[in-house]
């Protein structure tokens, strides 16, 4: 049996160059008046929203949008440059540091309006419009309701906008519900130009908006996890969206190898019994740092020196083991469980699949003990 020691246990690589990539076919898709509004939100799905915000500010994007004012915050200390939204709700008790960090707050409902109102503080608003979602907005139904939110002298209104729910879809359902939404969002856009109020910025369309239905003219779109090349499942990809690039890789190292002889049991709980004589490796990395116990037993898929090979074993907290019973792999050698080696590449979809969830959440379940590595 052979030990490797080295600091870096574990780390996910970040390709900037594929996130810029991206935001250049994304916005192949706007309207030339279209600006990009960079949605950022659980500290971009991962990435890091301040490393992620910096390089956008390179690329010309002085919008930004997150879903906590504490993630507002983070952006505004860390001095990137532009309109941050607040999607979310903010207490009551925390609304003064929307003045004090020139932040954006979106007025999540009527009821929200009247206590920032009661604040009497000066903040930046974007409405929020249900347009048929039922999450968060004002109903468009209640279209009086806005006249009162234009004439509040310490709101200060620069945008207004809604959230298409089906828009990821290519049913004839969903289609028919994006045009519902659209419907009733242009019926606000059209009640308040005939009561003389001069329309904020608009924004309706999220990633799968831009890639499915890029020809609705707004003043804003709102790029989520599209930017580092993926959509919440591979089930929503259109030939529109298949130029994107994955812009994340996660990799480990091989600590320790050894011989384990046929019906010898591997792991926890004797849930693996080798079939054959085999070589295994034991890999730096487990499902504390978000490498989902699911793919235990052969279900998780990963690459050695440019070749497949899968799990064996339950997967550990810190640790987990791979066959390479017929591979040349030695302690020191990179493991990808995410990402390309060689000719081989194993997905971000695969990964939401087997895990029965959506890229998303896989994104999200990473921990903070990988460390992040940015490249161009």
């Amino acid at each position: 049996m052979e030990i490797f020691k080295n600091k870096k246990r574990a780390w996910l690589e970040i390709d900037l160059s594929a996130i810029k990539h991206n935001i250049e076919h994304l916005s192949k898709n706007l309207d030339k008046n279209c600006n990009i509004m960079a949605v950022l939100k659980a500290n971009a799905y991962n990435f890091d929203s301040v490393e992620i915000a910096k390089y956008l500010n390179k690329l010309n994007i002085y919008n930004f949008a997150v879903a906590t004012i504490d993630e507002a915050i983070e952006l505004r200390q860390a001095n990137i440059i532009g309109e941050i939204l607040v999607l979310g709700y903010t207490e009551f008790n925390d609304l003064y540091k929307l003045h004090m960090y020139d932040l954006t707050q979106t007025i999540v409902d009527i009821s929200y309006f009247e206590l920032l109102k009661k604040s009497k503080l000066r903040i930046k608003t974007h409405i929020a419009i249900d347009t048929g979602m039922h999450r968060l907005g004002v109903d468009y139904i209640n279209k009086d309701e806005l006249l009162e939110m234009f004439s509040c002298k310490n709101l200060t209104i620069t945008g207004i906008y809604t959230h298409l729910c089906t828009s990821d879809g290519f049913s004839k359902e969903f289609e028919n519900f994006v045009k519902y939404q659209l419907d009733n969002f242009n019926s606000v856009i059209n009640f308040l130009e005939k009561n003389s109020i001069k329309i904020p910025k608009k924004h309706v369309q999220a990633s799968t908006g831009v890639l499915n239905y890029p020809k609705f003219k707004s003043d804003f779109a709102r790029l989520g996890v599209a930017i580092f090349g993926v959509l919440c499942s591979d089930k929503t990809l259109s030939n529109n969206s298949k130029e994107l690039k994955e812009a994340i890789s996660l990799k480990s190292k091989i600590i320790s190898t050894k011989n384990v002889k046929k019906e010898d049991y591997i792991g926890y709980s004797q849930v693996y019994k080798a079939k054959k004589d085999m070589r295994i490796a034991t890999v730096s990395i487990g499902y504390c740092d978000g490498y989902s116990r699911s793919f235990s037993n052969g279900i998780g898929t990963v690459l050695v020196n440019g070749q497949k090979t899968n799990t064996v074993g339950l997967i550990c907290m810190d640790l987990l083991m791979i066959d390479i019973t017929n591979i040349n792999a030695n302690v020191g050698d990179i493991v990808t469980l995410l990402g390309k080696d060689g000719k081989e590449e194993i997905s971000l979809y695969e990964l939401a699949n087997k895990s029965s969830t959506i890229t998303i959440e896989v994104l999200n379940h990473f921990g903070e003990r990988l460390k992040k590595i940015y490249f161009e």
